[in-house]
């Protein structure tokens, strides 16, 4: 039989430690770098500080003139496009509203001479405001309405008096007519100018015709298309 006690002496002299040992040796190691290391409130209060201690693993920074990049969003600075920084949004926005304070001001500007102008021609204390040139085509174009309106006028009464000539022509050939047929000595006589009266009303007729249409024409031109372009300038010259 073998002795306990010599084997555990044996163990002893052959370096192997026992698990008592062991256990201790590991504890008091633990206990040594908990104590050289940093307490746990220490540690907290470093990160809501934002003193982070830097592992040892982490990548260095990124050293001066270089971009940072990201490997799913590529470069954000730099020169070759990427997104704008808050800078470029503060520019474009002021730029903008510098240029409608610029519109904002010529309007204003603009507005203000105008009224001014207005107030100073009704008042009668300035000059009135005129282009010589489109004065001038004004007073043609209202010459030329006032001729036409004459030539209106004149036709209107041709047309009235001639008229007045094919009815009475008219008449005179159904007074011939009935003459020839009451006085047969005078049939041919009276026949003949019946015919040459229902002739020269049957030609007045188509006269009359091309009358009406001349004067609907010239009352067109004179009292619709002149009268609105001259409209049109009466509310050119309200407007300017």
């Amino acid at each position: 039989m073998t002795d306990p006690n010599f084997a555990t002496m044996s163990g002893q002299q052959n370096g192997s430690p026992s698990d008592q040992e062991l256990d201790d040796t590991f504890e008091q190691d633990l206990r040594d770098m908990l104590r050289d290391g940093p307490s746990l409130s220490d540690t907290a209060s470093n990160i809501q500080g934002g003193n982070v201690t830097e592992s040892p693993f982490a990548a260095p920074p990124p050293q001066m003139g270089q971009a940072k990049s990201s490997p799913n969003t590529g470069n954000y600075a730099g020169t070759g496009g990427g997104f704008a920084g808050p800078g470029d949004n503060g520019d474009s926005t002021s730029a903008l509203a510098k240029a409608k304070f610029d519109s904002f001001k010529t309007w204003s500007i603009s507005t203000y001479k105008c009224t001014r102008q207005m107030l100073s021609e009704k008042l009668g204390k300035g000059s009135r405001t005129v282009d010589l040139q489109l004065e001038a085509q004004i007073e043609v174009l209202r010459d030329t309405q006032r001729k036409y309106a004459n030539i209106l006028k004149l036709s209107r009464a041709l047309t009235h008096h001639f008229y007045q000539v094919v009815q009475t022509q008219r008449s005179l050939g159904d007074a011939f007519g009935e003459l020839g047929q009451k006085s047969p000595e005078l049939q041919e006589e009276f026949n003949y100018n019946c015919e040459t009266q229902r002739s020269l009303c049957s030609n007045g007729e188509t006269l009359l015709g091309a009358l009406n249409f001349f004067t609907s024409n010239v009352n067109t031109l004179c009292n619709k298309t002149m009268e609105d372009t001259l409209m049109t300038v009466k509310l050119y010259e309200s407007a300017r």
